[in-house]
């Protein structure tokens, strides 16, 4: 994609860019952030820190996830029920059919 190795650099540091500013938005807008080093595999909650000292080189940063949602479409059928997932309850009323039962799922987090 790059035959230059000075555009590949410019490319990546945009990106970089554009990820810190969103993980930065996040974190004025209220949302509690996580990090990690480089080297490590493990996310940490920030608001063990303190306040935070942003050093994009040496660490990883993201929007702490919270539990994910999922719509299950349940038919029941002679020759057993059988389920289908959606990543919404809109795709999931859409996809319905008659005698479809709908259920809220939510991710524990532990």
């Amino acid at each position: 994609m790059f035959s230059n190795p000075a555009d590949r650099a410019k490319y990546v540091n945009k990106h970089k860019t554009w990820d810190a500013g969103l993980v930065i938005n996040a974190y004025l807008n209220g949302a509690k952030i996580q990090f990690r080093h480089r080297k490590d595999a493990e996310w940490t909650d920030w608001h063990k820190h303190g306040e935070p000292v942003w050093n994009f080189e040496e660490n990883d940063y993201r929007v702490k996830p919270g539990p994910r949602e999922f719509w299950i479409n349940e038919y029941p059928e002679e020759a057993g029920d059988y389920l289908v997932c959606h990543e919404s309850e809109e795709a999931a009323i859409n996809a319905a059919r008659q005698g479809a039962r709908r259920v809220k799922l939510v991710e524990v987090i532990e």
